[in-house]
């Protein structure tokens, strides 16, 4: 199994998602298991998920040019198991389902805003 090192305590990164990622409990479950190791990662999946927390570490209670909007994330989660089906394959026609590894990437990258 891989290990990485990471400067955060889960306590600290635990707090801090659940202030930010309040409606987005699998984010929250998907970058404290990642950090841990209960979840194995490679590298860049370890990396994302410090570089999420230490922009939200940044901008948290800051006037800064970066912010996360929480709103903008789960309605990106939503709009995917909503609206979105499968279209080619044995899974033809089923609904888009997020893993825990995409519903936690999807918001980092659509929920971040500047």
């Amino acid at each position: 199994m891989i290990t990485h090192k990471t400067r955060w305590k889960p306590s600290s990164a635990q707090s801090l998602l659940e202030k930010q990622h309040s409606k987005l409990p699998k984010v929250q479950k998907y970058c404290l298991d990642v950090l841990s190791g209960a979840l194995p990662a490679g590298r860049l999946a370890f990396l994302a998920v410090e570089r999420h927390l230490g922009d939200l570490e940044r901008t948290e209670g800051k006037e800064t040019p970066l912010r996360w909007d929480e709103g903008d994330a789960l309605r990106a989660i939503e709009f995917f198991e909503a609206f979105l089906c499968l279209a080619e394959g044995e899974h033809d026609g089923q609904p888009f389902k997020l893993n825990l590894g995409n519903s936690s990437s999807l918001p980092a990258c659509l929920g971040g805003k500047s």
